[in-house]
């Protein structure tokens, strides 16, 4: 396709409403969410309120990829009935982010999100 979705509209979809609820849960304002995905709010907002119509690039289709590990990792490792540790895991200090929250450190663009997921993905399952 020439936009560069190559993947379908209901991967798309999947994709949004996977990221509006990992948003939700993380209690992730529109300039992070924003930031996170490198996106404009306005537009984030508009797949949040009509998830089918979300046309995702390569790039923020990796960058939820990357998310939703972080999600799955952190939900594996603390493994608490209500997963509220996990929830709020992204927004506590962290020694190994020089004192900084994860989250912190995932706004800092890909390269952060990257670092969050190998992080996260050794404390779930070991590496």
């Amino acid at each position: 396709m020439a936009n560069g979705n190559e993947h379908g509209p209901e991967f798309d979809r999947v994709a949004i409403q996977a990221f509006k609820e990992i948003s939700e849960r993380w209690q992730l304002d529109a300039p992070s969410r924003s930031r996170l995905l490198e996106v404009p709010e306005s537009v984030i907002q508009a797949w949040f309120e009509h998830p089918e119509l979300a046309h995702l690039e390569r790039e923020q289709l990796e960058r939820i990829s990357y998310l939703i590990g972080i999600y799955g990792a952190l939900h594996a490792f603390f493994g608490d009935p209500n997963q509220q540790s996990a929830d709020d895991w992204p927004r506590r200090s962290n020694l190994y982010f020089g004192g900084r929250t994860a989250l912190d450190r995932m706004l800092d663009g890909i390269e952060g999100v990257i670092e969050v997921h190998e992080y996260a993905l050794n404390a779930a399952y070991g590496g």
